[in-house]
């Protein structure tokens, strides 16, 4: 009877053991080799999107300007008077700003991007660009292009269009990119990369 209750006894600890291992392997082992995947995704979208410029040419009532949006910008000021009219400005897009994006959406898509990195950075890529009337530059307006190479930037003949069909104006654009540079240092931070350690 007591070699019995032994062997229930052990049998039951290995059964313990065997549960714990397997909780452990999962939270130390799988999970870990998954944070590893999104980090290594997650750095290589980074990586790209510093090469990135997204170059905005205006025509407003403010006057003519020109600004470059990019990774290490800090937002532009709202309160700033001329700025405040420009972001108010219709918004339309060149072709190559997709192009541009190209290996940026095709990182985005890869099954280890964090999704609301991907979520946020779906919000500024071109899926279609329907081409603007004369109408729609009316009350001022700005174009945006992006290039890897400024050299690429001669497109003159190239189409403007709607951002996927929606109507953009330059400052709810502008909130829209750095919330992608946002939701990137909002997960770096949540998984214990500090801002130290990168230089951004």
């Amino acid at each position: 009877m007591i070699d019995h209750i032994s062997f229930v006894i052990a049998a039951f600890c290995g059964i313990i053991t065997t549960v714990i291992a397997i909780l452990l392997y999962d939270k130390y082992g799988v999970d870990k080799k998954i944070i590893d995947k999104n980090l290594e995704v997650v750095l290589q979208f980074v990586d790209e999107l510093r090469k990135t410029t997204i170059y905005i040419h205006g025509e407003s009532k403010a006057g003519s300007y020109a600004m470059m949006i990019n990774f290490w910008n800090k937002p532009i000021e709202k309160k700033d008077d001329f700025m405040s009219r420009c972001r108010k400005d219709k918004l339309f897009f060149k072709l190559n700003y997709g192009y541009a994006l190209n290996n940026l959406y095709e990182i985005s898509k890869n099954p280890f991007m964090p999704p609301e990195i991907s979520e946020k950075f779906q919000m500024i890529t071109l899926h279609v660009l329907p081409e603007i009337t004369e109408e729609d530059k009316q009350n001022g307006f700005a174009v945006a292009t992006s290039s890897v190479n400024m050299l690429e930037l001669d497109d003159k003949d190239q189409i403007i269009g709607k951002l996927n069909g929606h109507d953009f104006t330059v400052g709810e654009y502008i909130d829209k990119y750095m919330d992608v540079r946002d939701a990137i240092k909002q997960w770096l931070k949540a998984h214990n990369v500090a801002d130290s350690s990168l230089n951004f």
